[in-house]
């Protein structure tokens, strides 16, 4: 693979394949987006404390935990089904307008219940900007979310490069301007680039729709046919997502702001690794509902090409990760390393089990995708809640590098069961 590339004629038609080319783009999207974030942690870790960061990785946690809650599963059923739908405005819109209505009732819902939610983030409701604009920013952020998606759908993920680099770019300078309010300036400075974001993002489709209008809509047969599909990938999302934004919450009510802060930068470093898979996966899902007799084919291709890219990564930031820490600041590299070395080697159970999915994802057996989402995650939180009372933040590592591995070994076992009843 690596002499066609290198071949002259061979990257050109390396770089005309669909499955390559959005795969590059979602790659660049979540690299650069990630280059850009770590900067913007930088910039925060140097204008704020420790425990201001804490918190409003906290409060950040919260909202993508409702965001996720709030998509219903259309982010992936909108790749799924929107490239054969004849109407596809009021899908887009169907999606949309469903989704920003439910992240209304759940941060009213989380506002309310926040004293039993998240004790340590009861100072959030005192405020009323502040309640306000967390209602505002969980509104907009499934909607962001779907948008980008549609970008996906259409084999078009430049937009969805852009649009990403747009917001990340967005929240430096903003952070900065916003330091004088501690916690609150750094969830604001994140709200306000998702909300430019979504602006921008409504200036690309109608380039991919001609005459789109971002109309709230719901219109039941669009949702219907796609509902059994989407609302199994649904389940499956949330708890895909539980980890990410529960652990936060866990940490800084068992531990404190500040290991939720070392947690986080080691998360965020290592979910680089995470989302180069993840993109591929998704134009794999793409590619496999635009041209399935190839499908067999592109899972091969797309398993090497996740490998190539992967080792090298892995090695590079398990031998330089002190440094990229150290950059934040030395106590972020003293308390985050371990964890980080750890978080990055689970990078690889965690590309199969995200194959794994896709390829359920293109045959609809929705049940293994929730099956399989639902038990690494459950066991993760688990694992990870009795290893950090037990060892501190290194035992988040270790509780979920096993539940991938875990998760991975039941897979197998699944599979070998099923072919074994067909024969």
């Amino acid at each position: 693979m690596l002499g066609t590339i290198l071949n002259i004629d061979g990257l050109k038609c390396h770089l005309r394949d669909p499955l390559y080319r959005n795969s590059y783009f979602l790659m660049m999207k979540n690299i650069i987006g990630s280059i850009l974030g770590f900067a913007f942690w930088i910039v925060t870790a140097r204008y704020y404390s420790p425990n201001e960061v804490g918190l409003a990785v906290a409060i950040i946690s919260a909202l993508s935990l409702l965001s996720a809650f709030s998509t219903l599963g259309f982010d992936i059923g909108l790749i799924r089904f929107l490239p054969g739908e004849n109407d596809k405005q009021s899908m887009i819109n169907s999606c949309f307008t469903v989704t920003m209505l439910l992240s209304l009732i759940m941060s009213v819902i989380f506002i309310t219940g926040i004293g039993i939610w998240s004790p340590a983030l009861v100072f959030v409701r005192k405020n009323l900007i502040f309640v306000f604009l967390f209602i505002l920013f969980t509104a907009i952020s499934s909607p962001l979310l779907l948008q980008s998606n549609v970008f996906i759908a259409f084999r078009t993920a430049e937009y969805s490069f852009a649009q990403r680099v747009i917001s990340s770019g967005l929240k430096i300078p903003l952070v900065m301007l916003l330091s004088a309010f501690g916690a609150f300036g750094i969830f604001s400075s994140w709200g306000m680039a998702m909300l430019a974001a979504l602006i921008i993002g409504n200036l690309f489709i109608p380039k991919l729709l001609i005459a789109y209008r971002p109309i709230p809509v719901i219109q039941k047969r669009v949702i219907n046919d796609m509902f059994h599909f989407s609302f199994g990938n649904y389940i499956s999302g949330i708890f895909g997502s539980l980890p990410g934004t529960v652990l936060p919450l866990l940490i800084i009510n068992v531990l404190n702001p500040e290991m939720t802060a070392y947690f986080f930068m080691a998360w965020a470093f290592s979910g680089v690794l995470y989302e180069m898979t993840r993109a591929i996966n998704f134009s794999l899902l793409a590619e496999g509902t635009h041209e399935r007799e190839k499908f067999r084919s592109n899972v091969f291709k797309a398993t090497k090409f996740i490998f190539i890219l992967l080792i090298p990564a892995i090695i590079a930031i398990y031998l330089f990760g002190d440094k990229i820490l150290l950059l934040l600041g030395k106590e972020y590299s003293e308390n985050a390393l371990e964890l980080l070395r750890i978080l990055v080697l689970s990078s690889i159970p965690v590309a199969f089990i995200q194959l794994y999915l896709t390829v359920k994802r293109v045959q609809i057996k929705v049940k293994s995708i929730v099956g399989i989402n639902a038990l690494r995650s459950l066991l993760a939180i688990g694992l990870c809640y009795i290893l950090m009372i037990k060892v501190g933040l290194l035992g988040i590592g270790v509780g979920w590098i096993l539940s991938q591995t875990v998760a991975i070994m039941i897979m197998g076992l699944m599979e070998i069961e099923i072919k074994s009843f067909k024969r």
